[in-house]
């Protein structure tokens, strides 16, 4: 008896001094495994020696037993000279597989050059166009321009100035008072174009004369004026009011180059043409003041008092108009 607990006790101590290096070799190898709490149950080991058969039983334990999942066997061979079966310890293999990173990518332009011309329409592709010039840096800038508008006002002037200091306009242009003072603060030369004599075969002034009331010295005046050759039409207004709108309206739309306004009411009419900028009216009280007004205001609109003014005087003012 005591034989066979001394091969007991030497089977003990020869596991017991294995179980540090399985310990190490369980460390270096693996991971910590994934651990499975079972509770605490009572192992037999069954060990056959010379045909006794022993019972080992474990030692009562007050702490759960963690067993291995997913683990392999390992054996550890008995000690020599002892015929007992090999113990075997569980151990865990992890495979771990690495995949290499992907290679970078290296973008690659093809950029294919072909001079003009070099590739035709036939080929299914567009033939070259030519490039388009390219504008100068600078512009030359004109010393001097010509506007033909016979109204100018000051969107005109400036859209069509391009930084010329000095503008040449038609003989008859109107320049209205915006323009005026575009003229003033960039200290512009105007120049006027002379006039032309008038000669056989030039066309006309047209004029329009509106009368307040119907006067037959004054239709007998028209009538003369327009037999000798002058473009003249004729109208009945009623109040002052009236008369400036028709006058307006005439020469806006260019249905006449000048007015004539025959009022008894002058004043007032002159007042509100000169409301609107393309119109310059004036009131004319005599013969001679028809062509220092001409000169120095060019006018579009002429009004005159009717009361004083015989057929006579009326047919010698329109021959000085019509001039």
């Amino acid at each position: 008896m005591n034989d066979e607990q001394a091969l007991v006790d030497e089977i003990v101590r020869r596991v017991l001094e294995q179980l540090p290096g399985v310990a190490a070799v369980l460390r270096s190898e693996t991971p910590a495994p994934t651990l499975s709490a079972t509770p605490a149950t009572t192992h037999s080991e069954t060990s056959s020696v010379t045909g006794i058969e022993l019972l080992s039983p474990d030692p009562p334990r007050t702490e759960p037993v963690f067993s291995e999942t997913n683990s392999t066997g390992r054996f550890l061979p008995a000690p020599t000279g002892w015929n007992a079966p090999a113990l075997e310890v569980a151990t865990s293999t992890v495979s771990v597989v690495t995949t290499p990173a992907p290679a970078p990518i290296t973008p690659t332009v093809s950029v294919a050059v072909v001079p003009p011309g070099a590739v035709s329409s036939g080929a299914g592709l567009p033939a070259s166009s030519p490039p388009a010039a390219t504008p100068p840096a600078t512009t030359a800038v004109a010393d001097e321009v010509t506007i033909l508008d016979r109204v100018i006002t000051a969107e005109v002037l400036l859209r069509d100035l391009r930084g010329a200091r000095r503008v040449v306009i038609a003989p008859k242009a109107l320049l209205t008072p915006t323009a005026n003072d575009v003229i003033r603060s960039r200290r512009l030369e105007v120049v006027r174009q002379s006039a032309q004599p008038r000669t056989a075969g030039v066309a006309r002034r047209r004029w329009l004369v509106l009368l307040g009331q119907s006067m037959p010295a004054v239709s007998a005046a028209v009538a003369a004026w327009r037999a000798s050759g002058g473009v003249v039409e004729s109208a009945l207004v009623g109040a002052s009011a009236e008369a400036a709108t028709r006058a307006i309206s005439a020469v806006c739309r260019g249905e006449a180059e000048e007015v004539l306004v025959l009022s008894t009411q002058p004043e007032g009419i002159a007042c509100l043409v000169n409301r609107n900028e393309a119109v310059r009216g004036v009131v004319l009280s005599d013969l001679p003041a028809i062509s220092r007004l001409r000169e120095s205001l060019r006018p579009n609109v002429w009004v005159v008092d009717a009361a004083p003014h015989g057929g006579f005087d009326l047919s010698s003012l329109l021959t000085q108009l019509d001039r």
